[in-house]
């Protein structure tokens, strides 16, 4: 059975299909913060958005600020409870 595992999501691929496991959207993945989290998120976008002209563009499991290259970036995991109150302090 030819194919791979996808080294990000651990999937099994066969050869030939399509597979895109890092195409995301920040709405994606925000959707399921709670109220205090998006609060908090929706301060750090802000903030960012004030560094001037970006894109800004989710993959996989962090979201990016960038102009020519990366130069922000906040993983999805940061929004758990127990990594925000770390970094909340």
């Amino acid at each position: 059975m030819p194919g791979r595992e996808c080294h990000h999501c651990k999937q099994w691929i066969e050869d030939g299909e399509e597979h895109d496991c890092w195409t995301t959207t920040e709405a994606a993945l925000t959707q399921e913060l709670s109220d205090d989290l998006r609060d908090a998120w929706e301060r750090l976008r802000e903030t960012a958005v004030s560094l001037g002209d970006q894109r800004i563009y989710a993959s996989h499991k962090v979201i990016m600020f960038s102009r020519k290259s990366c130069y922000f970036f906040v993983p999805s995991g940061i929004f758990s409870n127990s990594a925000f109150s770390s970094v909340a302090r």
